[in-house]
């Protein structure tokens, strides 16, 4: 099923949930944490350069505001090479 910018579905299974939410790319998340059916309003910008509120899934909103450690972790691990 396609889904339009600013839905989402989840699914439960115990204390773990599962959340999609489609931005402009479907974004998949996975908490312990926080209630999936909780939604929030993001803003997000448009093409032409406009603002827009979309509904978001607590869940991907925590995991955006708290995910800036890791993708800088990312970028500079990247820069590195691991082989030996």
């Amino acid at each position: 099923m396609k889904m339009a910018r600013g839905q989402s579905e989840w699914r439960t299974s115990e204390h773990t949930a599962y959340v999609q939410w489609m931005d402009t790319k479907c974004v998949h998340v996975m908490t312990t944490a926080f209630d999936p059916a909780k939604i929030c309003e993001v803003k997000r910008k448009e093409k032409d350069g406009t603002s827009v509120n979309v509904s978001c899934p607590l869940p991907v909103v925590q995991y955006t505001r708290h995910t800036d450690g890791v993708d800088r972790f990312d970028q500079k691990r990247g820069m590195y090479s691991t082989e030996y």
